[in-house]
Order: C-alpha cells, then structure tokens, then sequence
C-alpha cells in the first residue's frame, strides 16, 4: 500500500496542478514585459524587469536593458548602477558600455565617464563617434580627438566625422 501512495502521489501532484521550475508570478512578469515592450510602456517594462531581476540576478542583459529604461526615465544614478550590474556579469555591450558612460556623465562623475571610455572595445564609426562627443562632453578633448580619428580611419567618407574631426 505505501509503494502504491508513493507512485500515485507524484501523479496526482502532476495532475492538480502546474509543475514549473519558476514561480507563477515570475512567468506572468515576463509577458508583462514581452507585452510592454510590445507596447512601448517603459514604466510596465522595468517594473518586471525590477521583479524578474529580483529572482534571478544573474540575467545580465536584463540589466541592460533596465539600465536603458532607467537612463530613458531620467534616473541616471539607477542606469548606472544597472549597467555596472551588466558589465559585472560580462553582459554590456559597446553599446551598453557608451549608455553606462552618459549615466555617469549625467550624474557628474566625468572622470568615471573618462575611464569607462579610455579603452572602448569597437570598431563601428559610430559608436566611436558617440563616445567621441561623450568625451568632449567629459572635457577629455585629447581622447576625443583619438576615437574621431580612430571612425576617420574607417570611415574616411563619412560627413559626421569629416566634420567633427574639423572641428577637433
């Protein structure tokens, strides 16, 4: 009788309810998110992500993608600190690595903004000509000067840079 409990119980657990690895409230945030993403609704879409990355903190491009929603909503000090998450856990991207830069230069801290830029892993024009105008903003000129010149080089036909390596 006790074999026969033990064999039937798991199947009737299995079918009364739901068997997931995640908790419900956890699989309903991540539609909401899908849904406001969808939708273009940014406060809906970091209250999930807020939620989700509760449960499972090692989501690194979550992080990125709140510190992008946070650096949307003018809270510079919360998108850096997303984007250092990221970059923690190997997640941010160039494109994240220039967000966390205008974070920190939104909240002050140029020589941080300085230094996250110094060594910009890319070989795309435009992202160094982003960061390019990041370090001016910085008032790094000298570095400015070096990632222009660095897009110059592979894109020589380029206005945009033509014109900012004038101006430099």
């Amino acid at each position: 009788m006790l074999a026969f409990l033990l064999l039937i119980l798991p199947l009737g657990l299995g079918l009364g309810g739901v068997l997931s690895p995640r908790p419900q409230e956890l699989a309903q945030k991540f539609a909401q998110v899908n849904n406001a993403r969808a939708s273009d609704n940014f406060s809906a879409e970091l209250t999930g992500l807020e939620l989700i990355l509760e449960y499972e903190p090692w989501r690194g491009s979550q992080w990125q993608r709140m510190g992008r929603l946070y650096l949307d909503t003018h809270q510079p000090g919360r998108a850096a600190d997303a984007f250092e998450k990221a970059d923690t856990l190997g997640a941010l991207d160039t494109q994240g690595i220039l967000w966390l830069a205008d974070a920190l230069l939104q909240n002050g801290d140029k020589q941080a903004c300085r230094k996250v830029l110094k060594d910009l892993p890319t070989k795309d024009a435009f992202l160094l000509n982003q960061a390019a105008a990041l370090l001016r903003q910085a008032g790094d000129i000298q570095q400015a000067e070096e990632k222009i010149k660095l897009a110059y080089e592979i894109d020589p036909l380029n206005p945009e840079i033509n014109f900012q390596l004038g101006l430099m």
